[in-house]
């Protein structure tokens, strides 16, 4: 038996939810509409999904001097609501038996993570599975310029399986130091999620049976840009993801021909026992809003996969992908289905 998830991240840019139905179909049952959305690959037969983990950035972008850790949550609420409505939204205008119901949601300046589980799970006695003891923690990481402090946000718990603890889960998003030059920041991050998490059950990151982290989390390829747009045109994706500095540093040292610049790799992976399915979608970062064309600003951002999902433990994943439809940010919506084995020891 397995929790199946639905694994969710967007950097909305501050942008407002569209409607129900256009979220639905758009990202978050992707999976079931994939012409609409606009993945890459084919999805797997429909799964019944037991829990949805959303991850979000930059929910808010805050003005000089703006608390950036107490202020209005007029935007998080509404992508709250907003997302509540879409899982729960059905084409053909029925209502679904088993809804979705929140579990939690977390704050933590500009990232905020929703995990949304059927009703059967938190409700003693109606179903084989059941989810309790759920805790939340959230830490800063290094602040940011324009969207407030960067940091990580949590939902842990644990899965019960015929009134038996089978498997404890924690399941995070995070918003890592953005800019090119700040690769080493980008990896100290990466050490705080693994190492200094603490959580209420006094369990470090990994020590729970199934670890998954969603964010964006602004690894970048260190390719010139021209040559980075030729590559994505023509869907030649190795060569981008060689130079992908969270694949050189997950990895260790990788082969790239001559003519490529290498990333930069430090003595100490992160990361380490971790893992991320293939990608086979292009980048997912960085749009001129509202439109497919990349960044044409002055600061000419070379386009990256800031935006992934990272599991540590014995979860499978099923389908990995990016949901290009929706475009009012400067990012892609990604997604993945992910299976967690359950067991009674």
């Amino acid at each position: 038996m397995s929790l199946e998830l639905f694994v969710g991240n967007y950097n909305i840019d501050a942008g407002s939810p569209p409607e129900a139905s256009v979220l639905a179909r758009q990202w978050l049952q992707a999976h079931l509409f994939p012409t609409e959305a606009c993945v890459t690959g084919v999805p797997p037969s429909p799964r019944h999904i037991d829990v949805y983990v959303l991850g979000f950035q930059e929910v808010k972008h805050f003005e000089s001097g703006e608390d950036t850790l107490v202020f209005p949550m007029t935007n998080q609420d509404a992508w709250e609501a907003a997302s509540l409505s879409a899982l729960n939204w059905r084409s053909n205008g029925t209502v679904e038996d088993d809804p979705f119901v929140l579990l939690h949601r977390v704050v933590y300046s500009s990232a905020m993570i929703v995990v949304a589980v059927r009703s059967s799970l938190v409700h003693s006695g109606s179903s084989a599975k059941q989810l309790v003891n759920s805790g939340v923690v959230a830490h800063k990481l290094h602040d940011g310029t324009m969207t407030g402090m960067k940091g990580v946000c949590g939902v842990e718990f644990d899965v019960m399986l015929d009134g038996k603890k089978s498997a404890s889960l924690a399941l995070m998003t995070s918003h890592f130091q953005a800019y090119s030059e700040k690769l080493d920041e980008r990896l100290w991050d990466a050490q705080q999620v693994v190492d200094a998490l603490k959580w209420p059950s006094k369990l470090k990151t990994t020590q729970h049976d199934t670890a998954i982290l969603v964010g964006d989390l602004n690894y970048r390829i260190v390719l010139p840009i021209e040559e980075v747009k030729k590559r994505i045109a023509t869907n030649d994706l190795i060569p981008l993801l060689k130079a992908d500095e969270l694949y050189a540093n997950t990895h260790g040292v990788v082969h790239i021909d001559h003519d490529y610049h290498k990333p930069p790799t430090v003595d100490s992976p992160v990361f380490v026992g971790w893992k991320e399915a293939p990608i086979h979608f292009k980048p997912t970062y960085k749009f001129v809003n509202g439109t497919d064309t990349w960044d044409d600003s002055g600061k000419q951002r070379t386009p990256a996969w800031c935006d992934r999902v990272l599991a540590h433990g014995p979860s499978k994943v099923h389908y990995y992908t990016s949901a290009t439809a929706l475009k009012f940010s400067d990012h892609r919506p990604i997604l993945a289905l992910v299976s967690v084995p359950l067991t009674i020891n």
